[in-house]
């Protein structure tokens, strides 16, 4: 059953506090990511002096610090969680999932469930 839409905000005091809140966070968020792109791409200059293990262990950190940030922010800014319907799933096996991810903000919910 979709959501209804989401209604604009009340008033103008309430679009005020919303821009205070957001500029700020949308500051520190685009910091960090210049910073992770720093650093890959500091971690490519060095690739050839060190090994291909430090190469991916430094992207792969990078990377899940990065995804991991959108995740706890989805949850704690926005209030989003994860409702699973149907079977229950079994603990600690694999599974596949077929997600209808329609927009960019689906994909913080989905690294979430994983």
């Amino acid at each position: 059953m979709p959501l209804p839409p989401l209604s604009p905000p009340a008033s103008l005091a309430h679009r005020a506090w919303a821009w205070l809140v957001t500029v700020p966070v949308f500051s520190a968020l685009m910091g960090i990511l210049l910073a992770g792109n720093a650093l890959q791409m500091a971690s490519l200059v060095l690739r050839p002096l060190a090994s291909g293990r430090w190469f991916r262990a430094v992207n792969t950190w990078t990377a899940g610090f990065w995804w991991g940030l959108c995740v706890v922010l989805a949850q704690r800014i926005h209030g989003c969680r994860v409702v699973l319907t149907g079977d229950p799933l079994p603990e600690a096996e694999d599974a596949i999932v077929v997600a209808n991810h329609q927009q960019m903000a689906d994909i913080p919910v989905l690294m979430a469930l994983a």
